[in-house]
């Protein structure tokens, strides 16, 4: 319906108006001019304003929510560890594009959990669930870094150990 209004209404409208401005005059014709602009209107402006439309209103839309990080990292932080690697796990499993959880997994495997053959199983099981090539790519990337975190991080008995200029001069 709409293709026969604007293929055939349309055009008939424009030249009736001009044949009703060269045979009574100007002032008969635009009526005619502002109905066939006013049913035009709309499809030339969403033509016109499709690609500036994208800035405000993005045509990529999610299709299910966003992953909440919130509630593992709430327990990471309350000391509950386990719980958080649950939680963790519960993303993965749901969102198994997201390279977030393996890599936090592992971080809490190496960093807090000080398990570095859990750390090891969970990073290679990341590595097997993630199909794109560039989060394996950031998922190892990651996974070097907080081993070298690990390797330079100091341990409780380290931080007692060090003596600073004032302790030794006094011992």
């Amino acid at each position: 319906m709409k293709l026969i209004v604007y293929v055939v209404f349309v055009p008939f409208l424009v030249l009736l108006g001009f044949w009703t401005a060269t045979r009574y005059g100007m002032i008969f014709g635009y009526p005619f001019w502002l109905i066939a602009s006013i049913i035009m209107a709309f499809p030339i402006a969403s033509v016109l304003a499709a690609p500036f439309g994208t800035f405000f209103l993005p045509g990529d839309r999610y299709s299910r929510p966003l992953p909440m990080y919130s509630v593992p990292e709430s327990l990471r932080k309350q000391d509950r560890i386990p719980e958080a690697m649950a939680k963790y796990r519960e993303i993965a499993e749901k969102y198994p594009k997201e390279v977030k959880p393996w890599v936090q997994m592992v971080r809490l495997a190496h960093l807090e959990l000080k398990d570095r053959t859990l750390a090891d199983e969970l990073y290679e099981e990341g590595i097997q669930t993630l199909k794109k090539e560039k989060a394996r790519e950031e998922l190892r990337r990651m996974h070097k870094a907080i081993i070298s975190m690990r390797q330079e991080a100091l341990t409780a008995e380290d931080r007692t150990s060090v003596h600073y200029r004032s302790d030794a001069a006094d011992g």
